[in-house]
């Protein structure tokens, strides 16, 4: 939206827009002179200073281009610049920061420019981003999704809304909507068939079982305990409470969904948390109680953090291809925008097993 300090700038920001919608119509294969800021002033009895700072949100997006001494103008359609928003929960994360790596890759060779709008880890105000774009005068927007049914509803109207956007992330289960998502029941076969060849029989997961990814994981995991005839009992998965804000400290979920695993008759020799940055709070649990780190329990994540390279024992992970995932992002968003009434789909690529220090053979027993 135009960011300006007074209303009185409104007709002024309307009719300029008006006039170039009707002049695009008309197909121009050159700049288009749209006036000077001395004329416009005239014409709108507003001051210069006000007319400027709304021309400058205008020139931001794209929309128009200053010429010195001469005034405004209107780019021909293959000199427009294309604005589009990054709508992230936490930049801070390390994920979302892949993420938009492979945003400005893709945008390199392309008249694009990224504006990211981070939420910093409010999920109030990640619900607001989504609620705010189709006012948005952008191009489109590119989403890393949230788990959360609150979210996911907010996604569904922006979809029936017509806004142009695509969602990085598994949630297709739940919206028909542009997506770039990652494989997981692969890397969960292959992880299981890693962990019994260590010894390992009691497998433990512990993650927001609405999220796909996780659910795939789980799936792939149990298909290869099949295969060797083990049958996991339901009470070595532990379910995070949907209630929990997602983007709130998790610590004492995470501590306490790990002390009822290990508080079982037969605990398990390995556990698979939803993300590395659980897995690695899951540490601080483990060795406040006494457990060894990986001589007594293995501890899985998924992300292939830095912050999981740097930890002690190096932490055992899922690689989700995130820096391609924003690549595709920036192409399937520029193909919709090209094709307004197109469906592009979903891109799914394939995550990576990375087994590292955090998994050992398995012990006899496990315990303090």
């Amino acid at each position: 939206m135009v960011n300006q300090s007074t209303s009185v700038a409104d007709p002024l920001v309307k009719g300029l827009l008006q006039k170039i919608d009707t002049v695009r119509k008309t197909k121009p294969s050159d700049f288009v002179f749209l006036g000077t800021e001395v004329a416009l002033c005239q014409e709108y009895g507003i001051s210069r200073m006000t007319v400027r700072r709304a021309l400058d949100d205008l020139v931001s997006q794209g929309l128009i281009v200053r010429r010195r001494a001469k005034g405004i103008f209107l780019p021909p359609p293959s000199s427009i610049q294309r604005v589009i928003k990054f709508v992230v929960p936490n930049l801070l994360h390390e994920h979302c920061v892949q993420f938009l790596k492979g945003i400005q890759s893709a945008i390199e060779d392309r008249n694009y420019t990224v504006q990211v709008h981070d939420a910093n880890g409010d999920f109030e105000h990640a619900i607001e981003l989504i609620d705010k774009l189709p006012r948005s005068p952008e191009s489109g927007a590119i989403i890393i999704s949230i788990h959360h049914p609150k979210f996911i509803q907010r996604l569904i109207a922006l979809r029936e809304s017509g806004y142009p956007f695509v969602i990085l992330g598994n949630l297709h289960n739940v919206i028909d909507a542009p997506m770039v998502r990652s494989s997981h029941y692969e890397c969960g076969y292959q992880m299981a068939k890693d962990l019994l060849a260590k010894g390992h029989r009691r497998f433990g997961h512990i993650a927001q079982f609405n999220s796909r990814a996780n659910a795939r994981l789980w799936e792939g995991l149990h298909t290869a305990l099949n295969d060797v005839g083990i049958a996991l009992p339901y009470s070595y998965r532990v379910g995070i409470s949907e209630e929990i804000d997602p983007l709130s400290d998790w610590t004492p979920a995470i501590h306490e969904a790990t002390q009822k695993l290990m508080e079982l008759q037969e605990p398990p020799t390995a556990i698979l948390y939803h993300d590395d940055r659980a897995a690695l709070i899951a540490y601080k649990w483990f060795r406040s109680q006494g457990y060894r780190l990986p001589e007594d329990i293995s501890v899985i994540g998924v992300g292939d953090s830095e912050m999981g390279h740097y930890a002690y024992p190096e932490l055992a992970s899922i690689r989700q291809p995130r820096f391609d995932a924003g690549i595709e992002a920036v192409n399937m968003l520029d193909y919709i925008i090209e094709h307004p009434n197109s469906n592009p789909g979903q891109k799914t690529l394939q995550a990576d097993w990375i087994c590292r220090e955090s998994v050992a053979e398995a012990r006899a027993f496990v315990g303090k």
